[in-house]
Formats: C-alpha cells, structure tokens, sequence
C-alpha cells in the first residue's frame, strides 16, 4: 500500500473509532437519563477516551471525573472533589 493509501486508511480507521465512541457515549447518556442510580465508574481502554467521555458527561450535566491509574492517590481524589458533594457521581478510568 502507497503512503497515500495507508494515511487514508488510517483515517478512514481513526473516523470508524471515534464514530464507534461517540455512539457508545450517546447509548451510555442515554441509558444514565433513564436510570436511577447515584454513583457509577466507567472503563475506557485508553486514556484519551476516557478523558473525552468524562468531559462529554460532564457537559451533559453528571458530575464525572476522570481518573488514571498512572496517578497518585491525592490525584485522584483532588478530581473527585467536585463529585462528592453530588447525588449522582460518574466516575471514568483507562487501564495503565
């Protein structure tokens, strides 16, 4: 494949993935809107999804926070300060 070829079939696969992203956060607000429940932690595969979708919950109006298990403790819990006080809390992680 030409280096033409395979920079539009990278980005071709990189549209596939975040259109498949976009439409996990629309069935995941979805199903948070319908739901009653007060806290919830979400798994991401990677970090910047996982920074994405708390930003995306955020907007919508849940109190999510995004956390990495690359941080510190003090880290994590420094994010999660302005979910405590919250009725519902979401939480969003990515593996190491």
């Amino acid at each position: 494949m030409g280096g033409e070829q395979a920079r539009r079939a990278s980005c071709a696969e990189a549209s596939d993935a975040q259109a498949q992203l976009e439409a996990k956060a629309a069935a995941f607000l979805a199903l948070a809107a319908a739901l009653s429940f007060t806290q919830a932690v979400v798994f991401c595969g990677r970090q910047h999804e996982a920074a994405w979708l708390a930003d995306r919950l955020s907007a919508a109006g849940f109190p999510a926070a995004f956390l990495s298990g690359r941080w510190t403790a003090p880290d994590m819990v420094g994010h999660c300060d302005h979910c405590q006080c919250e009725l519902l809390a979401v939480w969003v992680s990515c593996r190491m």
